[in-house]
């Protein structure tokens, strides 16, 4: 047997798994025959499918072309937008992958379709907005998803796996999953408290260093 967690029977997006193929010759990951909704049969890696990167037999991706030529939107902002996020869930090469696609993070099946993701969030769109996940462990969907500007989209974004946060005095406890903000003061350390939100936990850390220094620190 050449995997750990037989996945056979299942289904991913418009994947069924009919069985185990075979192991991968390079990196010895296990791959996996798939029956596709529209009827191919493609053997695809195992991460890719757990991992929602590959979610069809390409038929998606061909759908998908066929929608924005014929709803003619390719140059409006939201499309870039729209485009960006699924690279940041689906490719490996983009910048950050790690914090987005590297660890689960998805978007809902309907917004693969670009005609879905401009019905839920054309409303309060402005070029000048990016999309932001409300809360940053969550996938993108309409629920968990606003305009935002771009100093407060980079409030909200989680930090890479090394702990550095970005703001002094901030950093992520895996234990509980929550953000902590402390602060020192004559030598000694002042916990400021767990925040769910990156946010929160910033804006309460700066105002003790304007209440204590009388100025804010990177």
């Amino acid at each position: 047997m050449g995997y750990q967690i037989d996945i056979t029977g299942k289904k991913f997006n418009r994947l069924q798994i009919l069985g185990f193929s075979h192991n991968h010759p390079k990196n010895r990951s296990s791959i996996w025959i798939c029956l596709c909704d529209c009827g191919n049969i493609k053997n695809i890696q195992y991460n890719a499918i757990v991992k929602n990167r590959i979610k069809s037999c390409g038929c998606l991706l061909k759908e998908s072309r066929k929608l924005s030529a014929k709803h003619g939107l390719t140059k409006h902002p939201m499309y870039r937008r729209w485009a960006s996020m699924k690279q940041r869930c689906n490719s490996e090469k983009v910048i950050n992958y790690d914090i987005y696609g590297g660890r689960g993070i998805t978007y809902c099946l309907e917004w693969e379709d670009f005609e879905n993701f401009y019905r839920d969030m054309v409303d309060g769109f402005h070029p000048d907005l990016e999309l932001d996940r409300i809360d940053v462990n969550k996938n993108y969907c309409k629920e968990n998803c606003r305009w935002t500007t771009h100093e407060e989209n980079n409030y909200n974004k989680t930090r890479q796996t090394n702990n550095k946060s970005g703001k002094s005095g901030v950093s992520y406890d895996r234990s509980r999953q929550q953000w902590r903000a402390y602060i020192n003061k004559d030598k000694k350390r002042i916990e400021l408290g767990y925040f769910n939100n990156y946010k929160d936990a910033v804006e309460v850390r700066v105002l003790e260093e304007l209440e204590l220094y009388g100025y804010t620190r990177p």
